[in-house]
């Protein structure tokens, strides 16, 4: 067997069923959708990277949720990030309240737009200082050149930068065990968006989604905590 006959291949399957083209005609119809979009307090809209009609999910969702927050998680960009970054810039930007993202998404979005990429998923190696000030710079950038507030969750911490009020905060994660790899970006988007219902300060915000997100990932059955399970967690940690 020869060295490349030998040599271990990591393959990838991947659909994406409707959701690759999961757009506005899915909803339109829908009273009981449009009723919940009017009344609601935040709207997300995720996986772009996956669907096709994404950009137009995007404007129908926000358009008719005037009252809500609204948030927006693009999953992996790397194929797409260009379109993303149009997107960004000429069509939907003015209607997003918060783009979040991960490390690997945000050294992408960073590239397109002719900044510098931090390579977050590198810095390991670093101070927790110089950790938090790169992840924090990193957000600030791209806040300003896309004009959105932007969160980056990383497994090493997370940042957020508030384009209205020119505030930016950077909190480091929980140290926990890992027992499933997938979820964390959406747990800890889920537990942003009450925390910011709420009324939290920035800090606390993000406080609160790191360790939801940690409950989450360290959680055998890959289920999600209740109040009580995070606010014991924070306890255990000297955060409250």
């Amino acid at each position: 067997m020869s060295e490349e006959e030998g040599s271990k291949v990591n393959i990838v399957l991947h659909d994406a069923g409707d959701v690759a083209n999961f757009g506005p005609e899915y909803i339109d119809n829908d009273n009981d959708t449009l009723e919940i979009l009017r009344n609601a307090n935040a709207v997300m809209v995720v996986n772009w990277a996956s669907n096709l009609k994404g950009t137009q999910l995007i404007e129908y969702a926000f358009q008719n949720s005037p009252n809500a927050l609204h948030m927006v998680d693009p999953a992996d960009i790397e194929s797409r990030k260009y379109e993303f970054r149009d997107a960004l810039l000429s069509v939907v930007g003015n209607k997003i309240d918060i783009l979040s993202i991960n490390e690997n998404e945000c050294n992408s979005l960073l590239e397109t737009l002719g900044l510098y990429p931090y390579q977050l998923t590198d810095i390991e190696k670093y101070s927790q200082d110089i950790q938090s000030s790169r992840i924090k710079q990193a957000s600030r950038e791209l806040a300003d050149k896309i004009g959105i507030s932007t969160s980056i969750h990383t497994r090493i911490g997370s940042a957020f930068v508030d384009r209205r009020q020119s505030e930016s905060a950077f909190v480091p994660s929980f140290k926990v065990e890992p027992k499933t790899l997938t979820g964390a970006g959406d747990s800890w988007n889920s537990a942003y968006i009450v925390a910011h219902l709420i009324g939290l300060p920035i800090e606390k915000r993000l406080m609160f989604s790191n360790a939801y997100a940690s409950l989450y990932v360290s959680n055998p059955f890959s289920e999600p905590s209740d109040l009580n399970q995070i606010i014991d967690f924070l306890k255990h940690n000297n955060n409250i």
